[in-house]
């Protein structure tokens, strides 16, 4: 039985590693009753089940003697699935990246969770993003124009707009890349780059970050 799976080169050393992790025993999550339990990599495969990898998920297809690998690939027109596992490396090793200089554990955040946004944020270059607890289907990022009045309680439902992580990426990758940093950091953007990220303690940890 073989696995197969398309990268770039410079993603090499990560593609064995997803290879590794994919088709080795371990613990894989439990669809039915939550949590995790120990399953064999050949059940994994033989059930074509999903691996999240950070951002993304690298899926088994059964293809002749084998399987290959396949991954959403969100900066396609329209987004689709590929067999070339480079998108999904390229944001996990941004993400990872942005978690190391910063010197903090990564919290993940998946590409279906739900990201909350002050309504017209597209329209501005500049936007600060801080993170809450995450739950099921929520990242807990919330972001907003820094120019908009706060208001004195609760935003407006009307104000504010829910989307799905990935649909950040092409026009606004910089929130993505920022998206591995746990609860309590505050990340100030403008469009390409972070210009400061602040940790729980309001700690400058980070400056003038271009990925």
């Amino acid at each position: 039985m073989t696995v197969r799976a398309k990268v770039s080169p410079e993603h090499a050393d990560m593609a064995e590693t997803v290879l590794q992790v994919m088709t080795e025993d371990g613990f894989g999550e439990d669809p039915a009753g939550g949590g995790y339990r120990l399953e064999k990599g050949i059940d994994r495969l033989r059930r074509e089940t999903p691996m999240w990898w950070g951002f993304a998920d690298a899926t088994p297809h059964a293809v002749g003697d084998g399987y290959e690998l396949v991954t959403p690939d969100f900066l396609a027109d329209p987004p689709t699935r590929t067999d070339d596992l480079t998108p999904m490396l390229d944001i996990r090793e941004k993400m990872q990246q942005v978690a190391l200089d910063a010197r903090v554990g990564e919290v993940p955040t998946r590409a279906n969770e739900r990201v909350l946004l002050t309504r017209g944020w597209e329209h501005a270059s500049a936007l600060v993003m801080v993170r809450d607890e995450p739950r099921p289907g929520d990242s807990g990022w919330f972001i907003q124009d820094p120019h908009l009045p706060r208001p004195e309680g609760e935003w407006a439902t009307d104000d504010l707009v829910a989307v799905e992580a990935w649909t950040l990426l092409r026009d606004r990758p910089e929130l993505v890349w920022a998206m591995s940093l746990p609860v309590g950091y505050l990340v100030a953007t403008e469009t390409g780059r972070m210009i400061e990220v602040v940790d729980e303690t309001n700690v400058v940890v980070l400056r003038d970050v271009a990925l």
